[in-house]
């Protein structure tokens, strides 16, 4: 593969789905792992193609009218490949003759397009009917720090966007609401379930953590108090039980929302001390093979994480216990909890009160 060959192969990708058989081929090529998970909007996922200086950004959002809405299959959103940066190690020339170690003199001269805000120079150097490519430039002592290969998008507020959107919309099936059955009395203060309390003896085993990935401390009982806290509400109180929580204050509580069934079987959910909320586990069983494969909670929920080293196998076998589903990951528990729980964003909107 000749070194223009090698850019062109990388601007071909930006814009194409991650399951684009080119895209494919390419991490197969460059021996790669395969293209990320995408489990939030609002996050790009980068993979870092080393050997050629060059990353490739996985994302869900582009704002283009076949490509939008951001859509979920299986609780996983489409991914795509949204842009690329390069490297100033980046070797070969670029379209217009165009290199890696352009200086910013020359930059300036070439620019079509100047930005610039306290820190970084943004110069736009190139573009064509695709996209355009921006050199970035540290303002104090002038180096390149990368080149940025962006999409033309439309503007977020652009009819054919809110077209498409409604366009889509029409097609999804209706799903009735959630019904939660009431709940009277106050909710009491109550021992671990017996899989959690076996938790909390395995974590202290292995010297009161499950090591660095995964910031959690079980409580020693269910104790009622925090949902009122975190809501403004009493009544959320008779809907989630809290189990744990994080270094900052999030918590990760059971939802009640299959009447009669006990906790090992309510769903999961991280409640974070910033107004971070999602689905973690379809019941406990679940969030215990989250942990096994080395992903925590708030780590799902805040950074979109799917995989982890190191894994956990005596947790693993703790899952076993109570549901056996062999070669359960981590991706595997947070697509089911988002495709089957998502609407507890919903309801805590719903029980939060304006303070």
């Amino acid at each position: 593969m000749t070194e223009q060959t090698l850019f062109g192969a990388i601007w071909e990708l930006v814009g194409k789905r991650s399951d684009h058989p080119a895209v494919l081929a390419f991490h197969e090529a460059h021996k790669l792992a395969p293209p990320p998970a995408v489990m939030r909007t609002d996050l790009l996922y980068d993979v870092k193609i080393g050997k050629l200086n060059a990353t490739l950004d996985y994302g869900a959002e582009i704002r283009k009218p076949e490509c939008w809405p951001p859509r979920r299959v299986g609780g996983i959103y489409v991914g795509y490949v949204t842009s690329a940066t390069l490297k100033p190690g980046f070797q070969g020339p670029l379209p217009n003759g165009l290199t890696s170690t352009l200086p910013l003199s020359v930059a300036n001269n070439k620019a079509l397009e100047s930005t610039k805000n306290e820190a970084f120079w943004f110069h736009q150097v190139y573009r064509d009917d695709k996209g355009t490519l921006t050199y970035v430039y540290d303002r104090d002592d002038k180096a390149l720090l990368e080149i940025r290969l962006q999409l033309h998008e439309l503007p977020e507020d652009h009819k054919d966007l809110a077209r498409a959107e409604a366009a889509y919309a029409a097609t999804l099936p209706a799903r009735p609401p959630r019904v939660i059955t009431a709940r009277t009395g106050a909710p009491a203060t109550e021992p671990l379930p017996a899989a959690l309390a076996a938790l909390a003896t395995l974590i202290e085993a292995e010297g009161g953590s499950l090591g660095e990935n995964i910031d959690l401390e079980l409580c020693e009982q269910l104790e009622p108090g925090t949902l009122t806290a975190w809501t403004g509400n009493e009544d959320a109180e008779r809907e989630f039980r809290v189990f744990a929580q994080d270094g900052s204050g999030g918590v990760v509580a059971f939802w009640l929302v299959h009447d009669g069934k006990p906790y090992e079987e309510q769903p999961i959910v991280f409640l974070g001390s910033e107004g971070e909320l999602g689905p973690i586990a379809c019941d406990l069983a679940d969030f215990l093979y989250l942990l096994a494969g080395g992903v925590g909670p708030y780590e799902a929920v805040e950074y979109g994480s799917t995989s982890a080293k190191p894994t956990f196998p005596k947790v693993g076998k703790l899952a076993a216990t109570l549901a056996n589903r062999h070669g359960r990951t981590p991706l595997d528990v947070l697509a089911a909890a988002a495709d089957l729980y998502l609407d507890i964003h919903e309801r805590m909107a719903a029980l939060t009160k304006d303070s």
